[in-house]
């Protein structure tokens, strides 16, 4: 049975969030530095710099282009985030719609830390190259599953089922 893991939700979240706030820090620095002769800000700044803007007005003119340009950029990942796709088929493990990796080629699987940290890692020989390759819970849903299905056309055995040194002396 194949099972699709996609882009999180969290990491979505994260990108509304952050384009949330570089515009409104835009607009609050944008105010301040050319809008500023409503608040008297301005001349203020002008005075304190001998009619040259001093370095906090030079920082509210030109900050809110830079943080504008980075909300462009998390309105863009918004979008991309839900594209992001891990697939576990019976042909293998495609990632991102680059070619399958077959079950054959990875040699281990470590998902120790996926109950308390929400990853878990994939170890690979391509041709000889060995890669490992992490996938965690912040950047794709429905890992569980996913893990699951790994483990089922692998053949890996369960951490519940594997004796530890420290297990085999009780």
């Amino acid at each position: 049975m194949a099972v699709e893991a996609t882009g999180s939700k969290f990491a979505r979240n994260n990108a509304r969030i952050f384009f949330i706030v570089a515009i409104l820090a835009g607009l609050y620095l944008f105010h301040d530095g050319w809008l500023g002769w409503f608040t008297d800000y301005m001349h203020n700044e002008l005075e304190e710099g001998g009619g040259k803007p001093t370095l906090n007005l030079q920082f509210n003119r030109y900050a809110p282009f830079v943080l504008w340009v980075f909300a462009i950029y998390f309105v863009i990942a918004y979008f991309q985030i839900p594209k992001r796709r891990v697939l576990a088929d019976d042909q293998g493990l495609t990632v991102q719609n680059q070619s399958a990796i077959p079950y054959a080629n990875i040699t281990h699987i470590d998902n120790r830390p996926f109950d308390k940290k929400g990853y878990f890692l994939i170890g690979i020989n391509e041709g000889g190259q060995k890669k490992e390759l992490k996938f965690s819970d912040r950047k794709y849903d429905n890992l569980g599953l996913l893990l699951d299905e790994l483990v089922k056309q692998t053949g890996a055995k369960p951490e519940s089922e594997v004796k530890s040194d420290s297990n085999a002396a009780t």
